[in-house]
């Protein structure tokens, strides 16, 4: 198990999220506020692979007024990774590291993440 609590950076910010649920499938963290969570699952997946699932999420105040009157509303953005391996095929513990980089840095050159976010595929 990851240790309790865990920290976030977020915009030059540490977070310190404090473990809120766990189950045989995972575990959920958030902060005292409750504007950062982590969830981290894991399940399995075709072909004997194994999926585990890690989402950042972010809830901020909804500005737009509730219509049926109750309290105020958030708006998550979440951001997450998927690690989906075959643990008896597996090429090397430095390949995840590698594949992660290789994304990060696709998403990040020519604004191709906000071409992706605004429909292109």
């Amino acid at each position: 198990m990851l240790s309790d609590p865990l920290t976030v950076t977020f915009g030059g910010s540490a977070k310190t999220l404090v473990r809120t649920g766990t189950s045989a499938a995972g575990s959920t963290y958030r902060t005292a506020d409750g504007e950062f969570e982590v969830s981290i699952s894991s399940s399995p997946a075709a072909s004997g692979k194994t999926r585990v699932e890690v989402l950042l999420t972010r809830n901020y105040p909804d500005a737009t007024p509730d219509p049926f009157g109750g309290g105020p509303a958030t708006m998550p953005n979440t951001f997450g990774v998927i690690y989906e391996t075959n643990p008896h095929r597996f090429f090397s513990e430095s390949e995840i590291p590698l594949l992660r980089a290789a994304l990060l840095a696709f998403l990040g050159a020519s604004s191709t993440e906000a071409r992706i976010m605004a429909g292109e595929k």
